[in-house]
């Protein structure tokens, strides 16, 4: 265990030394940072480290970035090779977290929220894949997805086409049909995509009939019921 948190520590080191440099950080600090991340290291190391560990590395990490970024601005400095370290240092905690605790739902929207704060978009591409294939069964998932497609990468069609395989899935899903409708409203080219999103639901669903009728109305949508 030892000699892997050290080597751990030891790829931080190029880093460290920048923000020296650049006086971001004292001598004095960068040491106290080594010192919290090799113990948070070492309690994250043992046979199943508890949550309450992995929470407390990453809180120590974001409140980190915070002052570096603080210190930077003081300091007007130039960007730099290193800006980003923490921040990856960070996405690989969650990840690590999501490994150790892959069932947990909530441990996965916090990744992904970290991922659209700190624009990691890569991370994201791969963190709300795998998020979707563990729990395919999870509304909330698809409709993060959906968000993430539609407003975070303004990519329809993507957005679409999640939220079609999201009622294949889980075609009982009353809110994720009531989700795809209200999206076809907003953005459908072909006028008769809501009602043929419509008429789906309501042969799988009977009971969300009225509730899409009434969405339809409010947007001025005559649907036709055959």
């Amino acid at each position: 265990m030892a000699e892997i948190i050290q080597g751990i520590l030891e790829d931080m080191v190029t880093d460290l030394i920048d923000f020296q440099t650049r006086e971001i950080f004292s001598a004095s600090e960068v040491e106290d940072i080594i010192k919290t991340r090799r113990n948070l290291e070492y309690k994250l190391m043992r046979n199943n480290p508890q949550k309450k560990h992995f929470y407390s590395a990453i809180q120590y990490e974001l409140e980190l970035e915070e002052l570096r970024q603080s210190k930077k601005d003081q300091l007007n400095l130039k960007n730099s090779s290193s800006d980003r370290s923490i921040v990856r240092r960070i996405l690989s905690l969650f990840k690590r977290f999501t490994r150790a605790y892959k069932h947990d739902v909530d441990v996965w929207k916090e990744y992904i929220n970290f991922c659209i704060r700190s624009k990691a978009q890569r991370d994201l591409s791969q963190v709300m894949a795998r998020a979707l294939q563990l729990h395919s069964g999870n509304e909330d998932m698809w409709i993060i997805g959906r968000y993430v497609e539609e407003k975070y990468r303004n990519d329809i069609e993507s957005a679409r086409a999640l939220l079609q395989r999201a009622v294949e899935v889980n075609r009982l899903s009353r809110r994720l049909w009531v989700e795809y409708f209200k999206f076809e409203i907003e953005h459908c080219q072909d006028t008769n995509a809501p009602e043929i999103v419509f008429r789906y639901a309501v042969k799988e669903v009977p009971q969300v009939e009225g509730e899409l009728m009434e969405i339809a109305k409010s947007k001025n949508l005559d649907i036709k019921i055959t």
